[in-house]
């Protein structure tokens, strides 16, 4: 049995040791457009910047941790209002910060990889009806290496927890879930060694 857990011990050293010979770290920004799920208005543009480690398993896969901050958000419409006998229906630009965490299965084919994941927000701030300070997702994109260091990507993130508050804000079909919905296209730059 000691045997078998010295084997053991001796793989994960050498898998790790040659692991580390493959690690790459890189930073990664860009535009987001953002809405939520089942809620009237328009989507809104903010950005996302971060950084990533991609820990190469394979000549063709890839794991990538990344980490992230992300401003997210829509023009929504609030439900109507009567104040002092004035009614309307007003427009509220909803801006939520989150710190994101990604843990992406990468996969290189030549130039071109495609990532898929999921993701973990904690939201930093914001001024708007929320249900929920966390957000819980996946993101699934595709990307581009122009050189060795710069890269271009594209990617959709889906959330699947309520974000904001439905008794605020008006919601397509009477629906009570209204999830964050982020389409991102930016740049990475891989420091290389």
């Amino acid at each position: 049995m000691k045997k078998h857990h010295f084997l053991l011990v001796l793989l994960t050293a050498g898998f790790l040791s040659h692991a580390q010979n493959k690690m790459e770290t890189g930073v990664r920004a860009g535009i987001n457009s953002s809405t939520f799920t089942n809620m009237e208005g328009s989507s809104s543009t903010g950005f996302y910047a971060g950084f990533y480690g991609e820990l190469k398993i394979t000549d063709t896969y890839a794991l990538q941790p990344e980490f992230s901050f992300s401003r997210q958000g829509m023009n929504a419409k609030a439900k109507p209002y009567n104040i002092d006998g004035v009614q309307g229906i007003m427009e509220d630009q909803i801006h939520l910060n989150y710190f994101a965490v990604d843990i992406l299965n990468k996969f290189n084919y030549n130039r071109i990889n495609f990532h898929i994941g999921p993701t973990f927000d904690v939201l930093i701030s914001s001024e708007d009806y929320i249900n929920t300070g966390v957000d819980l997702g996946f993101t699934f994109g595709v990307g581009y290496q122009i050189t060795d260091q710069i890269g271009i990507e594209g990617r959709y993130k889906k959330g699947l927890l309520d974000t904001i508050d439905s008794d605020y804000y008006y919601s397509m079909n009477n629906s009570r879930s209204n999830t964050n919905s982020v389409f991102q296209i930016g740049l990475t730059y891989t420091f290389k060694q």
